[in-house]
């Protein structure tokens, strides 16, 4: 059982559990973990429960370790060695607190099965009605790789004798077709829009109003991710090297939760991508940045807040900058008071400018680069089906490998038989239909 003591220095707490014989020392191994003075009880218990499931682990009594210990230790050996983005740790997490904990945590290691884990992805897609979870088919399959992965690692590290995934197979996703904003809903949002960005800012509430329509004429114009929209700072606004004006896409913001505390927090990380991109804007985004920033710089200086490189290019009155929730919750309401599709969601702006490009003869490595996908593969799968005339062309290049090789087509003839009965008394073919010509007299 760990121990939970004070630290008298910093009142910290300080918690201990035996985790049997190191291999490699042959000394007995502690591993220890430290809380904040004002964690409260609950948290302590919490900690103290993860440090005994991973002590468990370490010792290899997989006998005693349950499928929510088991991903506990995973998710701290990933913590500790860096193995997991922060944005993966924090979907992780959420899978296993909301979903694998309360349905097959507590069940032992040694225990689970087959039939264990294909009940368990049957109840995660029935609806709520039924009992379940209803997941997309995409969100299981991620919640399996995420699982199969972790005990792959415990098998391969020694911790656990067998890998109770290995033969279980969830059942592929249906691909799921992005959808772009209809015109009829791109029409509305556009006529919000320009209403917005075309009146004049009068109050604190008027220009909060104005920061966010600013920010949603950006996102449907460039496809940024909500994390690079809420990461661009003033100084992200820059020239190109052929003189073009855009934005630098170089950070992003994100959450990260704390795996003892469970507190989530905002950072600053990379783009998805691994490195940063320069997305262009055209002449009337342009524009309504400039205006934007005009007016920004005198919200800020009338509440005594000086403009800087280094503030959020969108920015609430104090200076403070949008979270990506606070973003995504904004334009959830928006959507909701415009009478938008009940799905549609920030990210189908993304989906929207992308979509309409390729629609409209835009070159799918150009998509790519502009969208920071790390892989072409992931554009074409995503967007592929908007190239616009594609079936069309398959169609008209087959056909011309049909007319080089058709005997029918080198004489001359026309396809298509045409109608030519035979005559009842005679018993043979009608002599008004013997001939082509007269058949298309007819």
């Amino acid at each position: 059982m760990a121990s939970d003591t004070i630290d008298k220095r910093t009142g910290n707490h300080l918690l201990r559990a035996y985790a049997g014989i190191n291999p490699d020392t042959r000394t007995p191994r502690t591993i220890s973990t430290t809380l904040p003075a004002d964690a409260g009880d609950a948290e302590v218990e919490r900690a103290k429960a993860e440090l005994d499931a991973r002590a468990a682990v370490l010792k290899g009594h997989s006998d005693a370790m349950t499928i929510g210990a088991a991903i506990d230790f995973y998710l701290s050996e990933c913590d500790e060695l860096g193995l997991l983005s922060p944005t993966t740790m924090s979907s992780y997490l959420s899978y296993l607190e909301r979903h694998i904990r309360p349905r097959i945590g507590h069940v032992y290691y040694d225990a689970a099965d087959e039939r264990l884990f294909s009940a368990f992805y049957r109840d995660l897609r029935k609806p709520r009605k039924r009992g379940g979870a209803e997941l997309a088919g995409t969100t299981v399959e991620k919640i399996h790789a995420f699982m199969s992965g972790a005990f792959r690692y415990l098998k391969s590290n020694g911790h656990a004798s067998t890998n109770p995934l290995a033969e279980v197979r969830v059942p592929a996703a249906k691909p799921v077709e992005v959808k772009p904003l209809s015109p009829d809903d791109m029409a509305k949002l556009l006529s919000w829009l320009e209403s917005v960005l075309t009146a004049p800012v009068t109050s604190l509430a008027e220009y909060e109003t104005y920061a966010f329509a600013a920010m949603v004429w950006v996102d449907l114009n460039s496809g940024l991710r909500r994390g690079e929209l809420a990461g661009l700072l003033e100084l992200s606004v820059q020239m190109s090297a052929g003189g073009e004006m855009g934005v630098r896409v170089s950070r992003v913001l994100a959450y990260k939760r704390d795996l003892n505390s469970r507190r989530t927090t905002i950072i600053s990380k990379p783009p998805k991508s691994g490195k940063s991109r320069f997305v262009t804007f055209d002449e009337a985004t342009m524009r309504i940045i400039v205006a934007y920033r005009n007016v920004r710089n005198a919200v800020l200086a009338e509440r005594g807040v000086r403009p800087r490189t280094t503030i959020p290019l969108f920015c609430h009155s104090d200076g403070s900058f949008f979270t990506p929730r606070e973003i995504t919750g904004l334009f959830g309401a928006l959507v909701k008071e415009l009478g938008l599709d009940p799905k549609t969601h920030l990210h189908t702006l993304r989906h929207t400018h992308a979509s309409y490009l390729i629609a409209n003869g835009a070159d799918l490595r150009a998509v790519q680069e502009r969208f920071g996908h790390a892989k072409p593969e992931t554009t074409v799968a995503l967007y592929g089906h908007m190239v616009p005339g594609r079936d069309g062309e398959v169609a008209r290049i087959f056909a011309r490998v049909v007319s080089e090789h058709s005997r029918a087509d080198r004489a001359g003839d026309e396809l298509g038989a045409g109608w030519i009965p035979e005559c009842p008394v005679l018993c043979r073919p009608c002599a008004r239909y013997e001939t082509k010509e007269e058949w298309k007299d007819e």
